[in-house]
């Protein structure tokens, strides 16, 4: 008899599933199934973790961007007011009309 033939036969005694990545064969997963499904669920699960994972992950990178460009749309406002402000003066000084530039 082979050593596949055993395993198929019956658990040999001190082997168990954490033994299955020391080379132990795998017709114990075809004679257990419940090894191989469970191991299925647990592989599912991982996989749904990883995704979480890098959705959490994209999720801040995007969050940080978005504050970023909240930031600089505020400056970019704030300067757009100094410049009107500084050309307002500009044609006041002139006798211009300011309003009829910008409206």
């Amino acid at each position: 008899m082979t050593n596949e033939d055993i395993y198929a036969k019956l658990k040999p005694k001190g082997k168990n599933g954490r033994d299955r990545g020391k080379g132990v064969s795998p017709s114990i997963t075809s004679l257990f199934g419940w090894f191989s499904e469970g191991e299925k669920f647990r592989k599912e699960a991982e996989d749904a973790k990883k995704e979480a994972n890098e959705a959490k992950k994209e999720a801040y990178e995007a969050n940080a961007k978005n504050k970023m460009l909240t930031k600089e749309v505020k400056n970019f406002k704030k300067e757009v007011r100094i410049m009107k402000g500084v050309i307002r003066k500009f044609f006041n000084l002139m006798g211009g009309d300011f309003k009829v530039i910008f409206e």
